[in-house]
């Protein structure tokens, strides 16, 4: 999909401000990959985790959603456009497990 996706960004930095419980902060990082399709941004976080053996990709991915949130709600402030999509993609065990953003 990235491969036919209208823009693509690797490894691509972010800073934004965020609120936190003391204030206004600065949250930085780093996003494996982020694309662009008609409908808004994928954003693509690669992981190296090995999923425990009888683990289904699905359960492994839970522990990545606040990760995945906060580089959504970061993209979104970046573009002010929407992200539809986050997903992990398990390198090792070739799994993508995706999180459809309303």
């Amino acid at each position: 999909r990235a491969e036919r996706a209208e823009r693509v960004s690797r490894e691509a930095p972010f800073t934004v401000v965020v609120d936190a419980p003391t204030g206004p902060s600065l949250r930085r990082g780093v996003i494996d990959m982020v694309f662009r399709e008609a409908g808004g941004w994928v954003v693509v976080d690669y992981k190296s985790d090995r999923i425990p053996g009888g683990t289904a990709p699905e359960e492994a991915a839970v522990k990545h959603a606040a990760q995945l949130a906060a580089y959504a709600d970061a993209w979104t402030k970046l573009t002010g456009e929407r992200v539809i999509e986050t997903g992990v993609y398990f390198l090792r065990h070739d799994a993508y497990v995706r999180n459809t953003v309303t």
